[in-house]
């Protein structure tokens, strides 16, 4: 989780693309899926990016808890 974390936590798009990289490397074997999915809606999923990190924060809590 805390892979993960790096990525839609992350600071800039750059950061995620980062980190991303990192969950490919450490995760793809073990979730092939998984990371499958990330690497192809990344186009979608990454437009979160394009908002400030006080409205991410308000996005993530509000869709996810």
């Amino acid at each position: 989780m805390k892979d993960l974390q790096g990525v839609y936590k992350a600071t800039t798009i750059e950061q995620a693309e980062r980190n991303l990289d990192l969950l490919d490397a450490n995760w793809r074997q073990r979730y092939p899926k998984v990371i499958e999915s990330w690497r192809k809606n990344w186009p979608r999923l990454s437009n979160y990016f394009q908002y400030n990190k006080d409205v991410r924060r308000i996005m993530y809590n509000y869709q996810y808890h």
